[in-house]
C-alpha cells in the first residue's frame, strides 16, 4: 500500500508480535528494522485498518483527573498509556495495545 515519498506499509515482526508500519519502499523481505512508535498513538484496543497490536497485562493505575494513565506490560517492555476516566482497568487485566500502521516507521538497523 504506497503512502508516497518513498514510504509504503511493509509488513513487520518481533518477538511474540507482527503488523504493518511504514517504511521505505525499497525494503528487502527479512532485511532487519528498527520499528518507531509514537508513545502518544498507542491506544488501548483494537484498531481497525492495518498497524501493529500486542497483548499485555496491566501492572499499574494512575488516575489523573482527566484520564487513567496505565503501565502495560507486553513481554520484556512496558508501555505507558492513557485511556479515558470512565475506563476502568484492574492490574492483571489483560488488553490489547494498537498503533495505526501511519503512526509507525520502520528504519533500516
Amino acid at each position: 500500500m504506497r503512502r508516497g515519498g518513498g514510504l509504503t506499509h511493509v509488513r513487520v515482526e518481533g518477538d511474540g508480535w507482527e503488523g504493518w508500519c511504514a517504511g521505505p519502499e525499497d525494503l528487502a523481505a527479512g532485511e532487519p528494522v528498527t520499528v518507531i512508535v509514537r508513545p502518544e498513538a498507542i491506544q488501548l484496543g483494537e484498531r481497525p485498518g492495518p498497524g501493529i497490536a500486542w497483548t499485555g497485562l496491566v501492572r499499574q493505575r494512575f488516575f489523573r483527573g482527566a484520564r487513567n494513565v496505565y503501565m502495560i506490560e507486553v513481554g520484556p517492555h512496558r508501555f505507558s498509556v492513557d485511556g479515558a476516566p470512565d475506563q476502568t482497568l484492574a492490574p492483571g487485566s489483560a488488553v490489547t495495545l494498537s498503533v495505526d500502521a501511519a503512526q509507525t516507521w520502520a528504519v533500516r538497523g
